[in-house]
């Protein structure tokens, strides 16, 4: 039975990958190189996820910046039980998303397009999700003042980084104080590429300033 759904879950994945190259290679959702590493590196990269959560029933995730739908529609597919947003400012890109989504029989991922400024002072989103994610978006600084606000109080925020990272934590502890994130985790591993990564776990341990997010551009042009 479990070789079973380990094999189960193998096959999705390698229809996804199927999917997201086919829709690429028309539309460009990822560079040329990119879809070649899609098994060695961006997929593996994603589903790491699961080492840190293996269960997620129930929870709202939302996916910043999710691109081409990385790691969003990842963990959309192998956690039908949980509900994700897709959010981006590229309204065609989720369009391409939103049909990769149908293609894949994935009905628990809806899709936002927007800029997180707006989005995160929004009722329907603002403090409303259990866990933030975001891949290869901006700096920490940046983008802990992008995550926050869309967290309920003890969410969680999971960064996809480098291994030149602690840089980018000494950059943000200013952040970190100001907007009450806790860095709970340093998560290591290495991809089958041999490429070494590590996701940062960060938790809420208050409500957020009602200024949080500033206007729009004002994180990434003067980061906190």
């Amino acid at each position: 039975m479990l070789m079973d759904s380990v094999n189960n879950g193998v096959n999705m994945l390698n229809k996804l990958i199927n999917v997201l190259k086919a829709y690429s290679t028309k539309l460009n959702l990822i560079s040329t190189g990119d879809r070649e590493r899609l098994g060695d590196k961006h997929i593996p990269d994603c589903m790491e996820f699961f080492k840190i959560h293996p269960s997620i029933e129930g929870m709202k995730i939302a996916d910043l910046g999710t691109g081409g739908g990385l790691p969003g529609l990842v963990l959309a597919q192998q956690a039908p039980d949980a509900n994700f947003t897709l959010i981006d400012s590229r309204q065609k890109k989720l369009e391409a998303i939103a049909s990769m989504a149908e293609e894949l029989e994935i009905t628990n991922a809806q899709m936002r397009s927007g800029r997180f400024e707006e989005l995160a002072h929004n009722p329907e989103f603002r403090e409303s999700y259990d866990i933030v994610v975001a891949r290869a978006v901006a700096p920490l600084p940046v983008l802990l003042e992008y995550a926050v606000a869309f967290l309920k109080e003890g969410g969680e925020f999971l960064a996809w980084k480098g291994t030149n990272y602690k840089e980018e934590i000494n950059d943000a502890r200013e952040a970190m104080a100001l907007l009450e994130l806790d860095l709970e985790n340093e998560h290591h591993y290495t991809l089958p590429s041999g490429e070494g990564r590590v996701i940062l776990q960060f938790r809420k341990t208050g409500p957020t300033p009602s200024k949080y997010p500033r206007n729009t551009g004002k994180p990434k042009k003067n980061p906190l």
